[in-house]
């Protein structure tokens, strides 16, 4: 394998393990809902609302991910919205 090609897997290797954080940590989340419902004492609509607001959150920063990753270059972005995913995590 030459250093280009290891360099694309590489790079292809990254971004598939980052593409898949937002189902895995929603996979990690659902089974939780049930205790967490009964734990606040609410209804479980509730705590579902609560996944709901994760997606639509991680849909709308893609609004505001794009431009910046236009404006910065696509490598700042990517560091930065991992370690704020990170972070929030």
């Amino acid at each position: 394998m030459t250093t280009r090609q290891h360099s694309s897997f590489a790079i292809v290797f990254i971004l598939g393990l980052l593409a898949m954080l937002m189902p895995l940590s929603i996979d990690m989340y659902l089974p939780a809902l049930p205790v967490i419902s009964a734990q606040f004492g609410v209804p479980a609509g509730s705590t579902q609302m609560t996944l709901s607001t994760y997606i639509l959150g991680f849909a709308l920063g893609q609004l505001i991910y794009g431009p910046m990753a236009d404006s910065f270059g696509r490598k700042p972005v990517v560091l930065g919205g991992t370690l704020v995913f990170a972070a929030a995590a």
